[in-house]
């Protein structure tokens, strides 16, 4: 019997885990099949601190298992008040926790001022 609360959700964590890995892995191929039949040439990640942190893991799955083209978003660049850089071909894919970061919420938004629903 473990001592402490701490000590009972380490020793669940193998197997929460593993539960969350299947529905996981079926969510991601089912998001990596919509963006290829969208027609999408690569994805942009964005996020702030430890978010930013799960968007480069992000990066490294969707070009190993998905074979598409990632890259990290410098959010900034969105939420200024000169013009952002152009979003064509691509998706949009925030990685928040608060889901309130304003330079992440402005790269969303940016990506759907475009015309362009793929940019969504």
């Amino acid at each position: 019997m473990p001592a402490t609360r701490l000590e009972a959700e380490l020793l669940e964590q193998g197997e929460v885990l593993a539960a969350r890995a299947e529905v996981g892995h079926v969510a991601a191929r089912s998001a990596a099949d919509l963006l290829r039949s969208a027609g999408t040439d690569y994805l942009l990640l964005g996020g702030r601190g430890s978010s930013d942190n799960a968007a480069r893991y992000a990066q490294y799955l969707f070009g190993m298992h998905a074979g598409m083209s990632a890259g990290l978003a410098a959010p900034w660049l969105f939420a200024g008040d000169f013009p952002p850089p152009s979003l064509r071909g691509g998706a949009v894919v925030a990685v928040s926790q608060s889901g309130g970061s304003p330079d992440v919420v402005a790269l969303l938004a940016a990506a759907g001022k475009r015309g362009d629903r793929r940019s969504r």
